[in-house]
């Protein structure tokens, strides 16, 4: 501080003490997921995390949906959030409007912390739509023409068709199965060669859901491989078969051929 006093300039130093706390309206406050399926009934974790270095008490969370939205329980207490720590409620949330929307959801967080009540509102964004839900059933294999033959039946579950549905067992073959509408079992069959042996094959059923994600599942098939051999010795015996065959027919038509034909003689 400088001043003067009697035209002299005077320079004294103070020292002022400051107390610097973190602001206490930053409690984090989150939702997992944020995507959510209508006509389903989702799990959605309500996470309420304290980064500040005392704990906050009497914490109360509300949420509102601007949209119409069933939520288990919209207001959640807690006596006691401890510092750097994290308090997570289970919410079960039904989207009651059967369409690819967005889901605006007010958040509000009161509590105490240090003796003082503090209060904070932030907005979080759902967004609901269809549920796709692939499950592939009575998968098997066998040795066709010279051919490993694995067939099933494909379900899709969800309430959303599933776009781009692929087959694919393992790196040996991949079969294209179009756009699969919900409850409409589609079979499919792909075939391949591979060496006599015993196999395990991943037979991979890869999709696009509602909101173009990749997703896939898969079921594996174990089973032996094994062709039919053909002999030289085999080959040659078909063949005698049929000359022996039609050399019995023969004998037998000229012994009937010259029965009948002495018997004509002698009535002559």
């Amino acid at each position: 501080m400088f001043f003067s006093e009697y035209s002299k300039l005077i320079n004294e130093t103070y020292i002022v003490p400051l107390v610097v706390v973190n602001d206490p309206s930053s409690l984090d406050v989150q939702l997992t997921p944020t995507i959510i399926y209508y006509s389903s009934n989702n799990t959605v974790l309500l996470k309420v995390t304290n980064p500040l270095p005392s704990p906050v008490y009497d914490v109360d969370v509300s949420m509102l949906a601007k949209s119409p939205l069933y939520i288990s329980s919209p207001q959640v207490s807690v006596a006691e959030i401890p510092s750097n720590t994290t308090t997570t409620f289970v919410e079960y949330m039904i989207p009651e409007i059967p369409s690819t929307s967005t889901i605006p959801l007010e958040v509000t967080t009161s509590f105490l912390y240090k003796g003082l009540p503090y209060n904070q509102v932030s907005d979080i964004q759902l967004f609901s739509t269809g549920n796709v839900s692939i499950s592939v059933n009575d998968v098997s294999g066998s040795v066709v023409n010279g051919s490993v033959v694995i067939t099933g039946t494909i379900v899709n579950n969800g309430n959303s068709p599933a776009k781009g549905v692929m087959v694919n067992v393992d790196n040996y073959t991949s079969v294209y199965v179009g756009d699969l509408s919900p409850d409409t079992p589609t079979p499919f069959s792909v075939s391949f060669t591979v060496p006599s042996g015993y196999y395990h094959f991943n037979v991979t059923v890869s999709y696009l859901n509602s909101v173009n994600d990749e997703e896939s599942v898969t079921t594996s098939l174990s089973m032996g491989v094994s062709y039919p051999t053909t002999t030289s010795h085999d080959s040659s015996v078909k063949p005698l078969g049929l000359i022996t065959g039609a050399g019995i027919v023969i004998i037998i038509f000229l012994i009937i051929f010259l029965t009948l034909r002495g018997r004509k003689h002698e009535g002559q």
